[in-house]
């Protein structure tokens, strides 16, 4: 639930109405999990992340949430009630953040009461990326790291990502009476039954021979286009200015940090070869026949833009029938120290790491 616009994130999320989010996240769980598995074509659905990370204070990613339990339950944990209920994802992942002091990797109330116990979760659970090691080194809860993976386990994590002490830590856990067999094979026994409903077992390895036939294929690229067209949002059409294509311009200026970049791809994508993607200029380019193509590249980075390609712009736009410029923000992953958006970012602002109420606290005092 995106409910704050400083947060980084948002572009990752299906929007801030529970409604929304909830039959995104019905119809994205179906779409994986093919309402019962097909072995080869289905995969596991992971429901992310529980919850309030779209609140964190300050709209800093991973920052403490404090919330009234109606309003948690009422807006927050509403599409993940729906959809554990309709459509049985097999796994789940808790947020970064704390809510009301307790870090949800360490909430059993949150875990177990309320998505096991109460919705009928049935999966695993699988922590954030060392947001179990976080409860020591980061929310500081507990002493030791063991400790934490005690603390997470216990709280109802099933899965860790990631890290090799874990196992050990665990069968020491065990070995001292802090952590129960049966609590164990519970955690297991849901990982194995996740495997053996995909065919793991025995089918472990994809055919790298026959990948080109299941990958980038033809299918897949127009079905992505199709998602991408349903997608795009017109919010006015003045004088019927589009589509382009359809109007008589001598000459179209097109302009602004995104006009050639291929972090419009958004976060979370690898860089890709310039073979492989089209920008808003190539775009142009190829709709806009008939009609001269300018552009100035005044540099993808915000905060480094180039003074004097914006002042060359500005004149050259004096001459132009149709003006394009290509804004918004970056959070293109390749562009991490630069990118203004995205994880760990708030919206236009230098990197954030993770916030703890500790973290507060020691800066209220200073």
């Amino acid at each position: 639930m995106a409910r704050d616009p400083r947060w980084g994130r948002v572009g990752e999320s299906f929007g801030e109405d529970p409604y929304l989010v909830t039959r995104m996240g019905i119809a994205s769980v179906r779409g994986l999990q093919m309402n019962k598995f097909d072995r080869d074509k289905s995969v596991l659905a992971c429901i992310k992340h529980l919850t309030g990370g779209g609140i964190g204070n300050n709209g800093t990613n991973a920052a403490p949430v404090e919330i009234g339990e109606g309003e948690l339950r009422n807006v927050f944990l509403a599409p993940f009630k729906a959809t554990i209920e309709k459509t049985k994802p097999y796994s789940l992942m808790p947020a970064h953040n704390e809510i009301n002091g307790v870090p949800c990797h360490a909430n059993k109330w949150l875990m177990t009461d309320i998505v096991r116990n109460e919705y009928g979760f049935e999966g695993f659970i699988v922590s954030d990326w060392m947001d179990m090691e976080s409860l020591s080194n980061k929310h500081k809860m507990t002493p030791t790291v063991k400790d934490a993976f005690q603390v997470s386990v216990d709280a109802g994590v099933d899965m860790h990502m990631h890290g090799p002490v874990f196992l050990d830590d665990i069968q020491e856990l065990v070995a001292e009476g802090r952590l129960t067999e049966a609590r164990i094979d519970a955690a297991c026994e849901k990982i194995l039954e996740a495997k053996f409903s995909l065919g793991l077992f025995e089918n472990r390895y994809v055919d790298i021979k026959n990948a080109n036939k299941t990958v980038f294929i033809k299918e897949h690229q127009q079905t992505a286009l199709e998602i991408a067209r349903r997608g795009v949002v017109l919010l006015k059409n003045k004088n019927q200015l589009l589509p382009i294509a359809n109007q008589q311009y001598k000459n179209i200026m097109v302009v602004g940090p995104n006009m050639d970049n291929q972090s419009i791809m958004g976060d979370w994508v690898f860089e890709q070869p310039r073979a492989n993607y089209k920008t808003v200029l190539d775009g142009i380019k190829a709709e806009a026949q008939g009609s001269k193509v300018h552009s100035v590249d005044v540099g993808w980075n915000l905060r480094k833009m180039n003074t004097d390609s914006i002042a060359k712009a500005v004149n050259m736009a004096t001459k132009m029938d149709l003006i394009l410029v290509a804004i918004g923000e970056d959070s293109f992953r390749q562009h991490w120290t630069d990118k203004t958006a995205g994880e760990p970012r708030q919206n236009g602002s230098e990197p954030v790491g993770q916030t703890t109420t500790a973290d507060r606290r020691t800066e209220e005092k200073r």
